[in-house]
Formats: C-alpha cells, structure tokens, sequence
C-alpha cells in the first residue's frame, strides 16, 4: 500500500445550503485529526467561490484512510452533506511521485 496518503475534496454547496455544508465539514475535523495514521486535516472555504469548501486531508497510508471513511463521524458527515446539499462534490487521492 502507498504512504504519505493525501486527499483533496471539494464540496460546493447547493444554493442556500453553505452554512450546513460548513457546519458538518467543521464536526469532522477534530475526531478526524484524532485518528490514528491521519497527520493532518483541515477543512477551508474558496475565498473566491464562497460557497466550495475544500478538505485537505493527509494520512500515513491507504490503511488510516480506509478506517476513516469507515469511521462513525465520518458516515454522520456524509449523511449529513447528502441529498440535495451539495450542487458539486470531487475529490483526488494522491501520492508522490
């Protein structure tokens, strides 16, 4: 498995649905960074699209990844970011090269 996992995900709230988009990202943060492998991660706002929120994530290892989209706050966000919330949602797994 790969090392020094990094993951880049954007959210682009649907119209009128920025402040719940924001308020699930900012309930992720502290039990993400608390998982064992996770190295950092950081929940942002594009200062030019106001309503895209961009997750940077990075983790020891594919492993640490796998238990955290497995993980309870995790589930809670995606439920929470589901249906009509989101207009957008992209992410990129990457490793160095």
């Amino acid at each position: 498995m790969s090392e020094d996992l990094r993951v880049v995900v954007s959210l682009h709230a649907s119209s009128g649905k920025a402040e719940a988009v924001k308020s699930a990202a900012m309930a992720c943060v502290a039990p993400s960074r608390a998982e064992e492998g996770n190295l950092s991660y950081v929940a942002n706002v594009d200062v030019n699209e106001r309503p895209r929120f961009v997750i940077l994530e990075h983790w020891k290892d594919m492993q640490a990844r796998e238990r955290h989209l497995k993980s309870d706050h995790f589930r809670e966000f995606s439920r929470a970011v589901g249906g009509d919330m989101l207009s957008e949602h992209l992410f990129y797994v990457l490793c160095p090269i």
